[in-house]
């Protein structure tokens, strides 16, 4: 189990930081948003356009433990 869930936390922290990679990116020139509520709704769609993106995605390493997760979720609820 262990090794799984170095995996996962090395792929998940890969995917995390590529994510914030991109957004600022996006973000760097300033004067693209005259204020800080265009900034956030940017954000908020930023982030909805990637949730629908890889919703169905299966990282590497998240496959392989994905039946031992889900008995672990179903035996706490």
């Amino acid at each position: 189990m262990a090794e799984i869930a170095d995996l996962i936390e090395k792929n998940s922290t890969n995917l995390i930081e590529s994510f914030n990679k991109q957004i600022k990116k996006y973000t760097k020139r300033k004067e693209q948003f005259p204020h800080e509520e265009a900034l956030e709704k940017f954000l908020v769609s930023q982030f909805e356009d990637y949730n629908q993106r890889f919703a169905t995605r299966c990282h590497i390493g998240f496959d392989q433990a994905r039946t031992e997760l889900q008995a672990m979720f179903k035996s706490n609820t």
